[in-house]
């Protein structure tokens, strides 16, 4: 970061944000020609003057990498434990987010968190998230434990992925899943911002304005197996990372 200067910052937002398309998606009260006078002078100054540097590839490592930061004054660690997931408009997206929900995404009440943190007292919080972007992007387990429990806690992340991999979900646990995503979906459209939100998401990602319709028969098509399949694809062992930060962990 030091070596950063003012030019670096400009060079960067030149070529890879300034010469891409703006998506700007408006909700309310207003005329679409108000809405039109109100960007028009982002209009004169977006245009796109050559083609965009591409976006560098999230590529795959030769084997498993382990990362610790001592942070002085901490008593509690901080971990995560994971890979790289797909793309947001990859096929792969809808059936990673419905595994993902059943590994940590609904926190406590996920595998990680029933695990982990209510049965073995290993953490204060254990949950899991995928984020996707344009690229793909990290599909993590996260965790806060004491120094001591730092090495069970991991172990015990990773006999969950494992778990995962190869054992098939039992029915009644992926349909509430799947039941969870598709009735969260209303909520978000509840807002003007959230509304803009999914514009935005459609449009970027291009997914189709179709998409919030055919969003329910998506997730309900999502099986057993394609739990089972995504998990393998994509949380391999050989090219997990774990990064941790907090106190000295003993031993």
């Amino acid at each position: 970061m030091a070596g950063f200067t003012r030019d670096d910052v400009r060079h960067f937002f030149d070529s890879l944000v300034r010469r891409r398309p703006a998506i700007i998606s408006v909700v309310g009260n207003l005329r679409q020609d108000d809405v039109e006078k109100l960007f028009a002078p982002l209009w004169s100054t977006n245009a796109r003057t050559a083609n965009p540097a591409p976006l560098p590839d999230c590529t795959r490592r030769d084997g498993p990498r382990e990362t610790y930061t001592v942070i002085p004054g901490k008593v509690q660690i901080d971990l995560a434990w994971g890979t790289i997931g797909p793309p947001r408009n990859h096929p792969d997206f809808v059936p990673a987010s419905v595994a993902n929900l059943i590994l940590g995404g609904f926190g406590l009440m996920g595998r990680l968190g029933q695990k982990v943190r209510e049965e073995l007292g290993l953490a204060y919080y254990a949950a899991s998230r995928v984020n996707a972007g344009l690229g793909a992007g990290p599909w993590v387990c996260v965790a806060g434990v004491a120094p001591e429990h730092y090495r069970k806690a991991v172990s015990a992340i990773e006999q969950e992925v494992a778990k995962l991999r190869e054992t098939p979900v039992p029915q009644d646990e992926l349909e509430d899943c799947k039941s969870h995503l598709i009735g969260s979906l209303p909520l978000k459209l509840e807002s003007n911002e959230g509304v803009a939100s999914i514009m935005s998401e459609i449009e970027i990602y291009r997914l189709g304005w179709d998409y919030l319709h055919r969003f329910a028969d998506l997730v309900n098509s999502v099986t057993a197996e394609d739990i089972n399949r995504v998990v393998r694809a994509y949380f391999e062992p050989d090219q997990a990372i774990l990064a941790g930060s907090g106190p000295e962990v003993p031993g």
